[in-house]
């Protein structure tokens, strides 16, 4: 499998597909489109904007940050991993049940 590290932020505004595992040594920030990654994504933090999504094997991050679907939007799974680890969850509205509703998720904080 494809192991890819990337120093510094990551911005998608228009999706991204990676075959394999990504290391983020910085921020990823989703504004648009989906964000594919095969492995695992491994980051400082994310923040996942209303009109984004992530997919991949396993997240790994310090703070997850899912903002709400904006009025008259449904965004549908947001975040979509076998497994999220983080220290920090941070969900607005509705991205609630899109994170965790049958997912396996360990955080030290959930914020709803």
């Amino acid at each position: 499998m494809n192991k890819r590290q990337h120093d510094g932020d990551l911005t998608v505004r228009d999706g991204l597909t990676h075959d394999g595992d990504l290391t983020v040594n910085g921020w990823v920030s989703l504004h648009g489109g989906t964000l594919t990654v095969a492995g695992s994504l491994t980051c400082l933090g994310i923040e996942i904007d209303g009109l984004a999504s992530l997919v991949c094997h396993d997240l790994l991050a310090n703070v997850v940050v899912v903002a709400a679907d904006p009025p008259g939007h449904d965004g549908g799974s947001r975040v979509r991993a076998a497994k999220v680890r983080a220290l920090v969850v941070h969900v607005s509205g509705s991205a609630m049940a899109n994170i965790i509703a049958y997912r396996d998720v360990d955080a030290v904080y959930l914020q709803h």
